[in-house]
């Protein structure tokens, strides 16, 4: 098969978050940096959360080099103050 050519995506899941991009956040904190727009949207995919691997890698990129990407997403923890 010429890959190409091959236009699937792969799909993620929180356990990928942070095993792939080092992003630990629970359930919680994901679902309010999806609403406040500091995260992309995830899609249902049978029961759980998912997201597309390219997805998750510009918005990584898109942080730049400011450290971890779990203290640059939006968690609160990390700087101390709330959203």
């Amino acid at each position: 098969m010429d890959t190409s050519t091959d236009k699937r995506r792969r799909i993620v899941f929180k356990s990928d978050l942070e095993r792939e991009w080092g992003i630990r956040a629970n359930a919680c904190s994901l679902w309010r940096w999806e609403r406040d727009g500091k995260f992309p949207r995830s899609f249902q995919f049978g029961n759980r959360k998912a997201w597309f691997a390219d997805v998750i890698d510009a918005h990584v990129n898109s942080l730049g080099s400011g450290g971890d990407a779990a203290h640059t997403v939006g968690d609160e923890r990390a700087t101390g103050e709330a959203a």
